[in-house]
């Protein structure tokens, strides 16, 4: 049995394993993302049961095996009970955990998108903001910290400051008013949601999740996300396809 570790974690994903044990992946303050067997816990008796379901947060004491940790010990510190009452807001969470389990790895650092995932459920969890908007403020701020920043100071092409009213996924940021430009993809964009893009790129993740945006700026803002996450990761989320569906 290797050395025992105890790690803040939040459960991504759960699978049954046989008739009373789980395969969890875990996203870990100390280890990264790691794939963990916590046996015994579908007994309804196990101390554990309440920590090995998504969205569960808590303390974890892992040790490594040959193919994946093993959990000793896990207190719950948090288990977003209200995401599971509202069926928009249960499959936005879904998908926030879809999106960081496919973005993050083990054995790197990940803190920071562990902080801004807890702060994505918080902030649905107490209906601080509608879901749809929570997931796109930490689209946003996730795709940054995942060192794809789009260029937001001023024009990505001429650097003018003053006429920004587009935005193009093939440049990766906003275009000032210049037509002339050779970007195909130009979206114009009103000066709110420039504004909240800004914002949200700009300011620490503890504040970002409490503003409101008008349904118009939320509108292109979903354009941009929906755009520029697929073509920098190159993946499709299922759960968002789902999310169509409602």
């Amino acid at each position: 049995m290797g050395n025992q570790v105890k790690t803040k974690a939040i459960v991504l994903h759960e699978m049954p394993i046989g008739d009373y044990d789980k395969r969890l992946v875990l996203l870990t303050k100390e280890l990264g993302k790691i794939t963990v067997f916590v046996k015994g816990v579908r007994r309804q008796n196990s101390k554990m049961l309440s920590c090995a379901q998504v969205f569960a947060y808590g303390d974890f004491i892992v040790s490594k095996g040959k193919n994946c940790y093993n959990v000793y010990e896990a207190q719950l510190i948090e288990y977003f009970h209200g995401l599971r009452m509202d069926m928009e807001d249960l499959t936005y969470s879904m998908y926030l955990m879809e999106f960081v389990e496919y973005t993050s790895h083990e054995d790197m650092d990940n803190v920071d998108l562990m902080h801004l995932l807890l702060y994505a459920l918080n902030a649905i969890n107490r209906k601080r903001m509608p879901a749809r908007l929570a997931i796109r403020i930490f689209e946003l701020k996730a795709m940054s910290i995942l060192g794809y920043t789009p260029w937001v100071n001023d024009c990505a092409i001429c650097h003018d400051e003053a006429n920004i009213q587009f935005f193009s996924t093939q440049i990766g940021g906003f275009l000032c008013h210049d037509k002339t430009h050779p970007v195909k993809d130009r979206v114009k964009i009103k000066d709110t949601t420039i504004y909240a893009i800004r914002y949200v790129l700009s300011k620490p993740m503890k504040d970002i999740f409490s503003f409101a945006l008008e349904q118009e700026a939320l509108l292109e803002l979903e354009f941009i996300m929906n755009q520029f996450i697929p073509l920098n990761l190159n993946k499709k989320f299922k759960t968002l396809d789902f999310l169509l569906t409602l």
